[in-house]
């Protein structure tokens, strides 16, 4: 796959400093895992686009566990030329957990090693997943990490093509649907 854009360098001590404001933590951590984010849009896959058309990484997912066992998960900006990355969002609990065991389990994956992992979000079907670029001659697969849908929690690993095929399916029905809401409809008729 040819990638629009490569990961910026980790932003390690924007994250360190973003937890001391937000949450009050100085501590060192015992494991960090920084994955670069990215979102792929129902339009681009209802226009026939797959997975590479989330192309363009537009911030950071932060995993971290401190040595108390406390585990963080963490939306960060990207770097600009005049701002630091920041931490956006700090979650604790089992979200976290799940992302933090999810993620050590797939880099302890023969299968997966020396793969470079990609946290990819589908906001429009709540949907979100690692998405593992592969060395050279090996396919790509995706990896859910959380989801709403029960086709997807079936099957925790998919080849990107077979996961292209269902997202855009449900891309399509969810765009189908109209949820303006009621007052609204009643007031502009």
């Amino acid at each position: 796959m040819d990638w629009a854009s490569a990961p910026s360098s980790e932003p390690r001590e924007e994250f360190h400093k973003g937890l001391a404001d937000l949450i009050d933590w100085h501590e060192p951590m015992r494991e960090e895992f920084f994955l670069p984010l990215y979102k792929l849009g129902l339009r681009d896959l209802q226009a026939g686009m797959g997975i590479d058309a989330a192309g363009q990484q537009i911030g950071w997912r932060a995993v971290a566990c401190d040595h108390k066992g406390g585990v963080y998960l963490c939306d960060m900006s990207l770097a600009t030329p005049s701002e630091p990355a920041a931490v956006i969002s700090v979650t604790q609990g089992e979200r976290a957990q799940k992302a933090y065991d999810d993620i050590r389990r797939y880099r302890a994956q023969p299968d997966l090693s020396g793969s470079e992992m990609r946290w990819l979000s589908i906001p429009g079907l709540c949907t979100e997943c690692v998405w593992m670029q592969p060395p050279a001659g090996q396919s790509e697969t995706v990896q859910m990490m959380f989801t709403l849908d029960q086709q997807l929690l079936e099957q925790p690993q998919f080849p990107v093509a077979s996961f292209v095929e269902i997202i855009r399916k449900l891309a399509d029905i969810r765009l189908a649907w109209d949820d303006t809401p009621r007052y609204q409809k009643d007031y502009q008729s």
